[in-house]
C-alpha cells in the first residue's frame, strides 16, 4: 500500500461551521473531509460570518436549522484570492485561534494528549 499523506486543510461533515487547519499528518475519521491546499488563510475565510451567510443560501437546512458542510455545496462557495499581506494576516488569525483552542483544551483536560499537541 503506498504511503498516504493527507492534505493539511480539514473540514468536518457536520452541522456547525467549524473548520480547522491541520498539518500533523493525522488521518481524518469518517466524519471529516480534507481540502487539499496549503492556503491556511482559507480556514479563516471559511469560518467567517460571510461564508456562513452564503453557505446558508447554497445548502438545504437539516433538522434544527443546521447545515451539513459537504463537498457538493462547499465547492460552490465563491473565494476571492486575498492580497499576500491579507493572506498572512488571516493565516496568523488561524494560528492564534487554534493556539487558544489548544490552551482551552489543556486547561479543561490537563496534560495535552497527542491529539491536541499538533
Amino acid at each position: 500500500m503506498p504511503h498516504f499523506k493527507p492534505p493539511p486543510g480539514l473540514f468536518p461533515i457536520r452541522i456547525l461551521q467549524e473548520f480547522a487547519w491541520d498539518n500533523s499528518l493525522a488521518y481524518p475519521g469518517n466524519t471529516a473531509y480534507c481540502i487539499p491546499t496549503a492556503k491556511k488563510y482559507l480556514c479563516a475565510l471559511l469560518n467567517s460570518r460571510l461564508t456562513e451567510y452564503i453557505y446558508a443560501r447554497l445548502s438545504p437546512q437539516i433538522r434544527g436549522g443546521f447545515y451539513r458542510f459537504i463537498a457538493q455545496y462547499m465547492e460552490q462557495l465563491p473565494v476571492i484570492e486575498p492580497s499576500l499581506e491579507d493572506q498572512a494576516r488571516l493565516s496568523a488569525l488561524v494560528d492564534d485561534a487554534q493556539y487558544r483552542r489548544r490552551k482551552t483544551l489543556i486547561l479543561r483536560h490537563g496534560k495535552p494528549s497527542a491529539a491536541i499537541r499538533a
